[in-house]
């Protein structure tokens, strides 16, 4: 197609993963083996993917998340055979765990990509993704999409037919009115939050009127008691920051791992 340096096809699902004993649900991507020279990625070990092993009657390969690996510390190599589904694959590389494209999966198998030259019918999970030429804007790219559109209807006598063409981390036109809806609910909640850890600490400060007293009564000043109380607020937060992040860690790790999420 005019006006793109590549393009390709994807597809995720779940499978069931079995590497000796053990067996996984794991999150895998299919990816047309041409597509592999124009990701920003090197295997630890082994090799990508190549167009030959998307072939008909060629012996089934995979790639494998070195993440996967570290995270259930199985001892797989380059050529060890694992079986997905019922079929067996041989491991052909490992990739390292910064790779993520196109949702962060453990596993990555070949399509057959005679489909973009029309000898063949994709699965109807495959879905296309294009890299545009150098100096090329969506907005550009658009007008030509259309024109391609009006061929496809008149091919197919069709009474219409739209192509349009997003981001591939564009989650569509609410993104941005739900991503302030999101900030305002979280900074909602964090002003309750913020009250009721004022009254808290109000409530406790007025049971410790007579420490105050007694201490106010050897010499300290309002400056020295307030310091105090700031301090001691201080090393609690910390705390609580700390059992946030590592929290958020955990469930953004969660969140990254769900179907069809864009890198």
């Amino acid at each position: 197609l005019d006006g793109l340096t590549h393009l390709g096809g994807l597809s995720t699902t779940r499978s069931s993963v079995a590497i000796g004993p053990r067996r996984d649900d794991l999150l895998t991507a299919g990816l047309t083996p041409s597509s592999w020279p124009h990701l920003p990625v090197a295997p630890l070990s082994g090799r990508l993917l190549l167009p030959s092993d998307a072939a008909p009657g060629q012996p089934a390969v995979a790639l494998l998340s070195d993440r996967y690996l570290r995270r259930t510390a199985a001892a797989i190599t380059v050529g060890d055979v694992i079986t997905i589904g019922d079929t067996p694959h041989t491991i052909v590389g490992i990739l390292p765990n910064d790779f993520e494209f196109p949702s962060a999966p453990g596993l990555w198998l070949p399509i057959d990509e005679r489909f973009l030259a029309g000898a063949h019918t994709p699965g109807s999970d495959v879905r296309l993704f294009g890299i545009l030429d150098a100096g090329l804007t969506p907005p550009a790219m658009q007008p030509r999409l259309d024109a391609l559109a009006g061929d496809l209807r008149t091919a197919n006598q069709q009474e219409a037919a739209v192509i349009v063409m997003a981001g591939f981390t564009d989650l569509g036109p609410m993104a941005t009115s739900l991503s302030a809806v999101i900030v305002a609910v979280v900074a909602s909640v964090l002003l309750v939050i913020a009250a009721n850890v004022g009254n808290l600490v109000l409530a406790r400060s007025f049971g410790r009127a007579r420490e105050f007293a007694v201490r106010a009564a050897l010499g300290a000043s309002r400056a020295t008691l307030i310091a105090h109380v700031a301090l001691e607020i201080l090393l609690i937060g910390v705390v609580a920051a700390g059992f946030g992040f590592l929290g958020a860690q955990a469930i953004l790790r969660q969140f990254n791992a769900m179907d069809d999420l864009p890198f």
